[in-house]
């Protein structure tokens, strides 16, 4: 089990939340540098069309530049620190989102990235959770009567009964004494397996 980053004794970071966190990263990285591109592309063709009366194309390129700049910033705040901060559920769905509008609007590469985050995020909240004990099944086994500290079918934590003071029946079939079994308060015959 993982622990949260930065907490006092908390174990180390899951593997997929560190996988997670560099795509976010990277998409980041990636939206940032598409938005000072389309903000110089803006500039170059904003002013060649301003000499030939067009100046107002040039105004929808920093828009847009703008946009992506702004996209990236929400999802530094929603998606990135999050992650870096261990709240891989909180971060989740942001992430989700970013991947689906970065496949529309912000470019194929930045969407595939946060979608493959979203996923490994998925696998971090995984690892987070505690193994799963299984329950051991009881299985009785055959001790012979009379072993002292043994006492046979009592499952852990109930009080063993004590056989009665008198000897123990003989099994009806092959006439062998049977065996005190506390959980169920009678006696047992092994060899034809038949409760006395």
């Amino acid at each position: 089990m993982y622990g949260t980053p930065g907490m006092p004794g908390a174990r180390p970071v899951p593997p997929s939340a560190g996988t997670a966190k560099t795509l976010i990263l990277i998409a980041l990285i990636f939206q940032i540098i598409g938005s000072v591109i389309i903000a110089l592309i803006a500039l170059v063709v904003g002013s060649a069309l301003a000499s030939i009366g067009f100046g107002g194309l040039g105004a929808i390129f920093i828009v847009i530049a703008l946009v992506i700049l702004l996209v990236a910033i929400l999802a530094y705040f929603y998606s990135y620190k999050p992650v870096a901060e261990g709240h891989y559920d909180a971060a989740r769905t942001p992430t989700l989102v970013l991947g689906i509008v970065g496949l529309f609007a912000g470019g194929v590469i930045v969407g595939i990235l946060y979608l493959v985050a979203w996923d490994k995020l998925g696998d971090a909240i995984r690892e987070m959770q505690p193994p799963m004990m299984t329950q051991m099944a009881y299985v009785p086994i055959a001790v012979p009567m009379g072993t002292p500290g043994i006492v046979y079918g009592a499952p852990p934590g109930t009080a063993p009964t004590a056989p009665p003071a008198a000897p123990a029946p003989p099994c009806p079939r092959c006439h062998r004494p049977g065996t005190w079994v506390p959980q169920y308060g009678r006696y047992y015959c092994y060899n034809d397996q038949l409760y006395l």
